[in-house]
């Protein structure tokens, strides 16, 4: 994985499995964020937008790859 982009307004994180072809890339947006009411439940995307956005495109993105690594591992609090 890698990230492409980060700022206080977007995230792009980018992965591919060894051996595959097919690459993954995940967006994470402010605005995004605000449409669902994150912003208002969780602080931290008032004082660390960058890396909230950052993590979540992450979290999404290796949900995307590596699923079966993850095993099912439940969403954060800030996900939900």
């Amino acid at each position: 994985m890698w990230t492409e982009e980060s700022t206080s307004t977007r995230a792009i994180v980018c992965g591919r499995r060894k051996g595959q072809a097919q690459e993954e890339r995940v967006t994470r947006t402010m605005d995004r964020a605000t449409k669902a009411g994150v912003p208002a439940k969780n602080p931290n995307y008032q004082t660390q937008p960058q890396n909230m956005l950052l993590a979540r495109a992450t979290a999404e993105c290796a949900r995307l790859i590596a699923a079966d690594v993850l095993m099912g591992m439940p969403y954060s609090a800030e996900e939900l």
